[in-house]
Parts: structure tokens; sequence; C-alpha cells
């Protein structure tokens, strides 16, 4: 790239071998002889008319110096120099981008067994509360908080492994039929705890009797417990939150719904972005930026698709599309 470069200034700098010189006076020749040497002599006299006394010359402005011409060679070496030096920035940036996210998932995944670990205590605790008693219902609330935290932190550590898979484009995937009414249940009942704490109402409505989508289950998962944990942020208390599901032609609709504040007009184009966040969350909590690039990554990785559009009624509606089975 260095080299390209100086050579490009060179050739831009450089002034031209061709141009011609010229003298201020024709009383003198130049000849050029063998080896690049150059002799000046004066003309030869006639000897039939020998030279006359000569009148002083009149002095004459030297004749303003041409500029050089200009060389096709140089805006091409410059242009390549240029892309060349682009090409090894996007390289070196794409180094650097791609040693943070190996490091970022380095620590995610060491977290994940002192988070079993907590996680398993939790259980532990909560399985010898005291009898019903008001101090008993206040553990058992201190617990689900707890829990709720937890399960949290367990949903980024996902996200953050699943982000190198999906860069790398090593995504693992086992499909087949995927029955969305069970999903959908067990999704909601992660959550039911949270949206309880913050006065959300949470239900899913997806129909018992809905064909299947040819899926991967957990990966489907990951994508709809993204799109409910999403939606329980910026939905204020007092709203709710629905799951839902239909058919349409050879394919599966599956649709989280809230009542919250939307997204603004001018974070939409960049709505699905890997770090991306619309804003302040409603409960506090703060996310990665990762769930809804990886919900679509994910999406699109299964043969469906992942869409965002505004709700009738305000706050917004995230609609996957899958094959059916």
């Amino acid at each position: 790239m260095n080299r390209l470069a100086l050579a490009a200034c060179a050739a831009l700098l450089a002034p031209s071998q061709g141009r011609a010189h010229e003298s201020s006076s024709k009383r003198y020749t130049n000849v050029t002889v063998g080896g690049g040497q150059t002799i000046i002599s004066a003309p030869k006299s006639s000897p039939k008319n020998p030279p006359a006394a000569e009148a002083p010359a009149a002095p004459v402005a030297p004749a303003p110096a041409a500029p050089p011409p200009r060389t096709t060679a140089a805006p091409w070496l410059a242009a390549l120099a240029l892309g060349a030096a682009a090409l090894a920035y996007r390289r070196r940036a794409a180094a650097t981008s791609r040693a943070g996210e190996e490091s970022l998932a380095l620590a995610a995944h060491e977290l994940q067994s002192p988070l079993a670990a907590i996680e398993s205590y939790l259980d532990l605790m909560a399985s010898e509360a005291p009898a019903a008693t008001a101090e008993a219902r206040l553990w058992l609330e201190d617990l689900g908080r707890m829990r709720t935290t937890t399960a949290h932190l367990r949903r980024t550590i996902a996200d953050i492994l699943a982000m190198t898979s999906v860069s790398d484009g090593r995504v693992k995937l086992s499909t087949h039929p995927v029955d969305l009414a069970v999903l959908a249940r067990e999704s909601v009942a992660a959550y039911a705890a949270h949206a309880r704490a913050r006065g959300i109402s949470l239900a899913s409505t997806v129909p018992e009797d809905l064909e299947r989508a040819l899926a991967d289950p957990d990966r489907l998962r990951q994508v709809l417990d993204n799109l409910i944990g999403n939606a329980l942020k910026f939905t204020p208390p007092g709203q709710s939150v629905q799951v839902a599901a239909r058919e349409e032609g050879d394919e599966i609709v599956l649709e989280v719904r809230d009542d919250g504040v939307g997204v603004p007009m001018d974070r939409r184009a960049r709505l699905f972005g890997k770090f991306q966040r619309l804003g302040p969350a409603l409960d506090g909590t703060e996310g990665t930026g990762l769930g809804l690039y990886l919900s679509r990554r994910l999406a699109e990785a299964q043969g469906g698709r992942l869409q965002h559009e505004p709700g009738e009624r305000g706050g917004s509606v995230f609609r996957v599309t899958l094959p059916r089975a």
C-alpha cells in the first residue's frame, strides 16, 4: 500500500520528461551526441559572407515556462493507492471488531458455569422455603426477582454466543416441525413473573390446532424470548403484550404485539443493526443491543424473515414468518 501511494505521489509531482526547452536566442545550437552529452556550439560562418558586427541585442523577456503536460497514469495510480489504503483500513477494522467479539464471547462462555451454580442455589432455596406465611411470600417474591435477573443474564449470554456464530456463518440448526402453541406457552411462562411485577398483561393466543412450522425449536425460542423481552422493556404498566400466530398460505406467521411506546421514526432504519438500542428501557434494564439483530439473522437462517411495523393503536408489531412444515 505504501509503495502504491508513493508511486501515485511521484506521478502527480514529477515534471514531464518530454517537455521542450526553448532558448531565448537562436545564436547557439544544441547538438546531442552519443552518451547523452550535449555540445553547445556557435553557428558556422559562411566563407563568402563573413559575419558582420552585430549590434547589442535588446533584452528579451524570458518566455513563461510551460506547465508540465498532464499524464494519464497519475490519476489511476492515485485512485489505486487510495483504494488499497481503504481496503487495508477495512481489513484492520474487521480484524479489530472480530477480536473484540471473540473476547466478548470468551467472557460470556466463562460466565455460564457460575451462573448455573447461582440458579441451582436459587432453586434449592425455593424448595426449602418456610410454610405459607407472610414471611414466606416475601421470601418467594425475592427469589422470583433473583430468578428473573439470572434469566435475563442467561439470555444475554446466549445472545453474545450466538452473535459470534452468526457473524461467522456457523449457526447450527436442527429444523423439524415445531408446535408454536407449546413454544409460545413456554416463552410466556418464562416472562410471567417479570410481567406481573411490572403490571403488564402478558398472554398467548396461539391456536392449539395451528399447523406446525418448520424451524429449529431452540433458535426459534431464542427469537421469541428476545421479542417478548424487548416488548416488556418498552411497555408501560397497565398495558399488554400478546403473542399470536396464524397460517398464511404455505407460511406460518408468529407475532408479538405490544401497547408500548413504539419505535421512533428516525430509528426504524437501523432497528435491526448490531448493538443498536431503541432508547432507555422503561423497566430500567440495560440491554446489549443484540436482541433484534440476532433475531432477524436467526429467523433468516431458518428460511424465514423478521419484520416490524407500527401497531394500529401505538406500540409495535414484530412478525416472524416461517415455512410451513
